[in-house]
């Protein structure tokens, strides 16, 4: 049986709701199903299209198991005296899976009971959200039983579900396929008034293929086989040789079941005779019951053994049971006698897999160590069928399973089922506290042994009480005694189990400051060689201690790391530790300054060294590691100054300025806050001070204005005591950034004249370029022209004598923006092409997202609408991940303008509202006065004169502010138009 095609049927009827049923997908488009299901359906005339939608007349519901929408079906062929009826679907059903088996036909002969499964959507597994969940009934079929009828009589060995309204409790169960081991031989009808709760009827198919016009629609169907009681099939007043273990409750899990029952269905006739399938994952993943569920769900196809045992690999307090325990343990529960048990291990192995050679056996080994306690207990070739399910926590590659499967934690919603239904209480308490619940999964690390352990306390307290005590923890469990108990010896018997030279590995990966690694920076931590790191890292996360990250990384999972962290620090010498964070930052220090002269190739803060040491081949390598490496970066640095390493301060400031250089300006803060306590500390002025020019750099690009004004001033005060002009020059400069964006033209002014002497003094050519680029950027600003086009122009020939490329692109974009204020856009349009790909050559996301802007608003300009709104589309995304909100809002108003133009008025208004909002919330005064402009603008168009007239009038007055002249005299003449 193939669960993919397994179908949920609804037929609508005015008078009585409906008809709920189950189905079977016999072809890509053909369901086979019972007749009283569509009862009032017709016949649909062949040749006839299926309506494309569920609500036409005449017309049956369907959808496959496990997806949400529903398609038509239209009844093409039935038997009313038989109780059989197919489907045809619509055009746009689900297609089957590619690796999905045709149905195999078969003819029950003899009178021997034969056990058989069905698989169907009982009413009494109605959700409150109406969706009937499936239910697989196990039983057997005596074809002796209702002869006279032509019906089967079907003996139930599954528990019935709850009756509703007096009717039979396998109600919605009709039109299930009904399978004796892989063949399908008929289809359940459930006539409630006729049997008790364990008994179905079903209808037998060979009979029906008799039909001509069904054996025209199934013409596989005419190749059908003979099913008989197997040899050893037992009766069914016998004991069958079963010592499975009922499942727990199981949350979705379809990926991990689908590749297992992909694999496990190569133990059917004509596959493998022996199929083997691991599961491997971290302890508490839920390995053993998604493994119980598997055998479950195959059992009826394995009808001679099947048994389970535990290897007790990693139980607490327990040895692995050495192979030869547990082979005579299987061969006496298999019927062997005791007596007749062989004393040795190969022995054992040897009648063990003789004894299964010809039988159809389920075996499940839980919790295995390694491959070599497994590898005896594993039955050989022969004409039966054996399907093994091995779980473990580690990968156990060596047995070259037939599918190796990886049980990783719960996806977030699944997590939160898990609770729900582990809690034992009316989900319908919860309705409410889903988030709160997400809270309490997301502390549990998502590990199904930790879900299971803690939802029992929500039986006497709310999910936001719960959250509430592990969030207040030094660890998530550390107040949850149960839960903590079995969460630290899940990872201590794990621990314990690793050889001492992995165990001591661990123990310093634990030590690192996290929250991930790879090998070059454990290396460094331990001082042992590379490539034997590599080894070992990739051994531990073989061993599932460690998780397998992208891009050659590791990590822990967070519920375990405290308790790796508890075991690092009992076994580990703190001057070693310290000395291994000091060799840990040499080389993070020496990797970055690498990476970003690869990255940034026209910083004045590069450090030229080699890359072949640390193996980047090219810019892309190294902005992928810096990418991944960041967090790693910001925590070590952390860590570092609260060692008071003495290279602490120096990493974490230049640690600071790469991830404002990358764009990521919201993880320096807190560096830059702590290099600046600790300097203040220790009396360093110079490092406060540089602390303190980093904090004013990133807090702007924040837009938070106020707090970089702060910044600057503290850091210049002190620079100024220590008669640094160029760092004067730098802090000076940071603040006419601030004021020209808040619209105080003249001090930017002042303050851009006074960095522009300073940076002659300490005879810095870059900074003069700066500042002279400043300049022209508070002249234009103001809307002067002529005077921002020669500070732009000014700054251009001096960055082409020096060669700052950097400085080059940013004159280009000045002079790009003082062609679009003289009305010549294709001058603009040149000019940022030019810095565009300087920017790109260069590294500067920055600059590069200003360039995208100043595109946009040439190429508007220029008519091309299309090309200017994917600039703007760049711009906005890039300016979403690096900040500046003040130029991100420019590019809202340019997007603004664009829509204007295509006549989209409504997405207009809305983007001049952002873009004011985005303006407002940083005291941009002119990006202001631009919006309620444009707003303005708008109101006129739509003859709302009062709004025109108030936002123009508003405009006027923020012009007027910021010494806007040109802007002044545009909205006061709108006004007197008005």
């Amino acid at each position: 049986m193939d669960t993919a095609r397994v179908m949920e049927l609804y037929t609508p009827s005015s008078d009585r709701g409906g008809s709920l049923g189950s189905g079977y997908r016999v072809g890509p488009a053909l369901v086979l199903t019972a007749a009283h299901v569509v009862t009032g359906l017709p016949t649909w005339p062949a040749g006839d299209p299926v309506p494309g939608e569920v609500g036409t007349a005449g017309v049956c519901w369907a959808r496959p198991l496990g997806l949400p929408d529903w398609t038509p079906a239209v009844v093409v062929w039935r038997d009313d005296d038989s109780d059989a009826a197919v489907l045809r679907l619509g055009p746009a059903a689900p297609a089957l899976p590619p690796d999905s088996p045709a149905p195999r036909w078969g003819r029950v002969e003899g009178n021997e009971p034969i056990a058989v499964t069905a698989v169907g959507f009982p009413v009494a597994l109605e959700r409150p959200d109406r969706i009937r969940d499936t239910e697989q009934l196990f039983g057997f079929l005596a074809p002796a039983a209702m002869a006279k009828s032509g019906l089967w009589a079907v003996t139930i060995s599954t528990a019935a579900p709850a009756a509703r309204g007096g009717g039979s409790p396998w109600s919605g169960m009709s039109g299930a396929a009904l399978f004796a081991g892989p063949f399908l031989v008929g289809v359940v009808v459930v006539h409630p008034a006729h049997f008790g709760t364990d008994r179905v009827v079903a209808v037998p198919l060979a009979g029906l293929l008799t039909d001509p016009a069904l054996a025209e629609l199934l013409p596989a169907a005419r190749t059908i086989r003979a099913v008989r009681p197997a040899p050893t099939a037992l009766a069914p007043e016998q004991a069958v040789v079963d010592t499975l273990l009922l499942p727990p409750d199981l949350v979705d899990r379809s990926t991990e079941l689908g590749q297992l029952r992909a694999s496990a269905r190569q133990a059917g006739p004509g596959g493998r005779s022996v199929v083997l399938l691991t599961l491997h994952g971290m302890g508490g993943a839920g390995k053993t019951a998604l493994a119980r569920h598997l055998a479950a769900e195959m059992s009826p196809e394995f009808c001679d053994i099947r048994l389970e045992t535990d290897l007790y690999g990693f139980t607490p307090g327990m040895a692995a049971r050495p192979p030869a325990e547990v082979l005579e343990e299987l061969l006496v529960s298999a019927g062997i006698a005791a007596a007749d048990v062989p004393p040795t291990a190969e022995r054992r192995s040897a009648l063990w897999r003789s004894h299964l050679s010809a039988r159809r056996v389920l075996l499940v080994l839980d919790n295995a160590r390694d491959a070599e306690q497994v590898r005896p207990i594993l039955p050989g070739s022969g004409p039966g069928r054996c399907l093994v399910l091995v779980t473990s926590r580690r990968r156990l590659a060596e047995l070259e399973a037939t599918a190796i499967v990886e049980v990783k934690v719960l996806d977030p919603a699944d997590a939160v089922d898990l609770l729900i239904q582990a809690s034992r209480q009316d989900p319908d308490r919860f309705a409410g506290a889903r988030a709160e619940l997400a809270t309490v999964a997301a502390l549990c690390g998502f590990l199904p042994l930790a879900l299971r352990a803690v939802a029992g306390l929500l039986a006497h307290m709310t999910p936001g009480e719960l959250a509430e005590v592990m969030r207040s923890a030094r660890y998530p469990l550390q107040h949850l005694a149960q839960a903590d108990r079995a969460a630290a010896a899940a990872y201590r018997v794990s621990s314990d189990a690793l050889d001492d030279s992995l165990r001591d590995l661990l123990r310093a990966c634990a030590s690192h400051p996290g929250p991930d690694f790879d090998a070059d920076s454990v290396a460094a931590l331990t001082g042992r060689p590379r490539p034997l790191v590599a080894v070992q890292l990739a051994e531990l996360a073989d061993s599932n201690m460690l998780l397998g990250l992208p891009l050659g990384r590791y990590g822990f999972h967070s519920l375990f790391l405290g308790y790796a962290r508890r075991d690092a620090t009992d076994h580990q010498d703190a001057d070693l530790l310290r000395a291994g964070l000091d060799r840990l930052c040499t080389g993070l220090l020496n990797r970055m300054d690498v990476a970003a002269g690869l990255i940034y190739t026209d910083s004045q803060y590069l450090r030229r060294s080699s890359t072949a040491e640390y193996g980047f081949a090219d810019r892309e390598q190294a902005q992928t590691w810096m990418g991944a490496a960041a967090d790693e970066l910001v925590t070590t640095a952390q860590a570092a100054l609260a060692a008071e390493l003495p290279q602490a301060p120096g990493f974490a400031l230049r640690l600071g300025y790469w991830l404002h250089a990358a764009g990521k300006s919201d993880q320096p803060i807190a560096l830059y806050e702590a290099v600046r306590a600790a300097a203040h500390a220790a009396g360093d002025r110079t490092g406060e001070a540089d602390a303190l020019s980093g904090l004013g750099l990133v807090t702007y690009a924040h837009g938070e204005f106020g707090r970089a004004a702060e910044a600057y001033q503290a850091a210049r005060a002190l620079y100024e005591q220590g008669g640094n002009h160029r760092a004067q020059a730098e802090t000076v400069r940071g603040l006419a950034d601030v004021g020209r964006v808040l619209g105080s033209y003249r001090d930017a002014q002042d303050n851009y004249q006074r960095a522009l002497d300073l940076y002659e003094t300490a005879e810095d050519a870059r900074g003069q370029a700066d500042s002279l680029k400043g300049l022209g950027d508070v002249a234009f600003a103001r809307g002067d022209g002529p005077r921002a086009r020669a500070a732009y122009q000014r700054a251009a020939d001096l960055c082409a004598r020096i060669g700052y490329r950097n400085g080059q692109a940013d004159a280009l974009t000045g002079l790009g923006d003082s062609a679009m204020l003289d009305g010549d856009p294709a001058t603009a349009e040149s000019a940022f092409r030019q810095s565009h790909d300087i920017y790109l050559a260069t590294g500067n996301v920055h600059g590069l997202a200003y360039a995208y802007k100043g595109l946009g608003d040439a190429t508007r300009t220029l008519g091309d609408l299309a090309n200017a709104l994917a600039w703007y589309r760049q711009a906005d995304e890039l300016y979403q991940r690096i900040g500046f909100p003040a130029t991100h809002a420019d590019v809202l108003r340019g997007t603004g303008d664009a829509a204007r133009a295509q006549g989209d008025t409504d997405r207009a208004a809305a983007l001049y509202q952002r873009a004011y909002d985005l303006s407002a919330g940083v005291r941009y005064l002119g990006g202001q006065a631009d919006r309620l402009k444009a707003l303005g603008d708008l109101a006129r168009e739509a003859s709302d004169t009062p709004r025109a007239r108030a936002c123009y009038r508003q405009a006027a007055e923020l012009y007027d502010r910021t010494g806007n002249a040109a802007g002044q005299e545009a909205t006061r003449r709108l006004l007197n138009d008005l």
